[in-house]
Order: C-alpha cells, then structure tokens, then sequence
C-alpha cells in the first residue's frame, strides 16, 4: 500500500486566502454602509421635495393644501392634502427615524415623531412662510358658505403649535443623522 502525502495548507496559501476573505468583507461592508447613506439621502429628497412642492402649490394654485408627516407603526410617511383629500402619500424610507428640533429662548427643543404621531405644515398664500406648524395634534378640514359661495378651511386642533420659531430642523437618523433646516418666516430650505 501507498502512503498519502498528508502535508497540510503552507503559510503563504493561508495568508492568500485570508487576505482574499479580508479583500471581500471589507468590500461588503463598504457596499452597505453606502446602500444605508443612500436610503438616508433619498429620505433627505423625499421631505425636502414634498415640502418645497407644497410651498410651490400654495403660492400659485387656489386652493388649501396642508401635509402631515406621520409615524405608522414605526414607518414615516409624508401625506400631501388639497382641500382636504389625501392628493399623494410617500414613505419617507424605512429604517429611518425622524425628530425635530427647534429653539425657542436659549434652549434648544428636539421631540421624537413617535408612533402615532403627526406634524402638520402649511404655508401661507400670500408670503410663502410657515402659516401653521403642528405636532401631534390633527387636522380639522371644514367648509362654510360666505355669500352664496363655498369657502374652505384648515384648523389644526391640539398638539404643539410651533410656529413662534424662526426655523424647525428635521433630523432624519438612520445609521448616520443627516438634518435639514427650514426656515419658516420664509418656507425656505438652507442650502
């Protein structure tokens, strides 16, 4: 009988190997933290576009629009609204979470969009500023006959009127918090 060469692995074809694998975890690991930074990012569009889109419509379009940007059961979605009826509804991204921030005084104020909860933004016609700004109240949509035509409104009832703010900033965390600021006497974005 023949003995078999029982040699084993040599010390250089380990190292290739292990540099191989080290080669494609780190590749791995660069690949999802970018497939994280771009879901954040796209969330960072996604309100920055829904807001400006709102702004837009209210200054040039007659008729009443609102959004609310909600937590359901632990997913963010922006909800456009024309007089009152649901025009458009985006998921903001998933495995994302959304806070805001304001100052007010010398303090700075942050809340969490917890579950179940809402933030309210609508502009004002004739300015473009931030006419209401409302967390975690909700939206009264009526309409009342004024000399023989229909006229419609917007309240917000209950939560946190914020507007006596000069700017709200959204902080979208996911991995990393990428934040956007508003200012609201002028419902524009800081570049």
């Amino acid at each position: 009988m023949k003995k078999m060469d029982m040699k084993g692995f040599s010390l250089i074809e380990l190292l290739v190997t292990l540099a191989i694998m080290l080669v494609v975890i780190s590749g791995s690991a660069i690949l999802m933290s970018t497939l994280v930074n771009a879901n954040e990012q796209r969330a960072v569009n996604s309100l920055k576009s829904e807001v400006e889109m709102l702004r837009s419509n209210t200054l040039s379009i007659d008729n009443s629009y609102y959004i609310e940007i909600t937590n359901k059961e632990g997913i963010i979605y922006i909800n456009s609204y024309k007089n009152g009826d649901l025009m458009d509804s985006t998921k903001l991204g998933s495995r994302i979470s959304l806070s805001i921030s304001f100052t007010e005084g010398d303090t700075s104020t942050g809340l969490a969009l917890s579950k179940g909860t809402s933030l309210f933004i609508e502009f004002d016609k004739s300015k473009g500023s931030v006419k209401s700004l409302n967390y975690g109240g909700s939206a009264v949509n009526s309409t009342e006959d004024v000399n023989g035509s229909s006229v419609y409104y917007i309240t917000f009832t209950g939560g946190t009127n914020l507007i006596e703010n000069s700017f709200i900033n959204f902080n979208i965390k996911g991995r990393k918090t990428k934040s956007l600021l508003l200012y609201l006497k002028t419902g524009i974005f800081k570049e």
